[in-house]
Parts: C-alpha cells; sequence; structure tokens
C-alpha cells in the first residue's frame, strides 16, 4: 500500500523536527517528504514531491494564514490541510473550515 506523502511547513525548527519525528514514530504509512518554513518553500515541495497532505502552523506573523491556504488548495486540487494555531479564535477556525481545511490542533 502506498504511502502518505505530508509536508510540513513551521516557523519554528523544534515543531518541524518534532512533528517529523512523532509521525516517523506512530505512522509508518505516513512519509514526510518535505519540512519547510514558508509558504513558497512548501508550493515548491508540494510540487516536487507530489505531496498530498499539508500540516502547517499559524506561526508565520505577517502572512495571511487562510488566504495562503486557499490558494495552495487551488494550486493542487485534492491537497488535505492540517493546521496547528497557536491561538485559535472562533472567527478564523470558522473561516479556515469554510475554506476546505481537513483538521485544526491546539498547540
Amino acid at each position: 500500500m502506498p504511502s502518505i506523502r505530508i509536508v510540513i511547513m513551521c516557523a519554528g525548527a523544534l515543531t518541524r523536527v518534532g512533528l517529523q519525528q512523532i509521525l516517523a514514530r506512530a505512522a509508518p504509512r505516513m512519509e514526510v517528504v518535505g519540512v519547510c518554513s514558508t509558504f513558497a518553500e512548501a508550493e515548491a515541495c508540494l510540487r516536487q514531491q507530489h505531496a498530498r497532505v499539508l500540516i502547517a502552523d499559524d506561526s508565520q506573523p505577517s502572512v495571511n494564514l487562510a488566504k495562503e491556504l486557499r490558494r495552495l488548495m487551488h494550486a493542487q486540487p485534492g491537497l488535505v490541510c492540517i493546521v496547528i494555531l497557536q491561538r485559535p479564535v472562533a472567527s478564523a477556525l470558522e473561516r479556515l473550515l469554510r475554506i476546505g481545511v481537513r483538521a485544526l490542533l491546539h498547540r
């Protein structure tokens, strides 16, 4: 059975490494094929690695998270987005779910 190809996009190196280690141990069918810190890097990695899942966090201060995720999902039809939020606010949660984010996690 083919693996689930994942890209992790988080500004913090500790979070990126931690997620990568958790997925490697807990989910043998999941393969982290890219680890990056910006949406531009994530977009290139998703395209090059044919990844179907993006795990992203909200740690980029000057980025409109919903807008960037919507753009990536439009560019990569079928992309599954999982978002880790530091300070979840009801309006942001609703907006992310409305654009098609599949899961929201509170850090």
